[in-house]
């Protein structure tokens, strides 16, 4: 797994990687929802409160991808 925090870094990820079905990439804000965004907006040249909502956007956005990790996963085709 592969997580970007906006649609430009996504891209050009996908861009230079190789392609492997096995490999997901994909907006890290997916892992939160609630949040109504797409993208963690770059904070570079902003003020100090800027920074802070990058940072407890991506915070937020890793623990929910923390707890679908950690939540059991039905069975695969593979699995049966």
């Amino acid at each position: 797994m592969i997580l970007a925090a906006d649609k430009f870094n996504l891209h050009f990820i996908n861009s230079v990687a190789v392609v492997n079905p096995a490999v997901n990439t994909e907006l890290l804000m997916r892992y939160y929802p609630d949040a109504g965004i797409e993208e963690v907006p770059d904070p570079y040249g902003s003020n100090m409160d800027s920074f802070k909502r990058a940072f407890n956007l991506i915070y937020s956005a890793c623990s929910g991808l923390l707890e679908k990790l950690q939540s059991p996963q039905p069975a695969s085709v593979h699995d049966r």
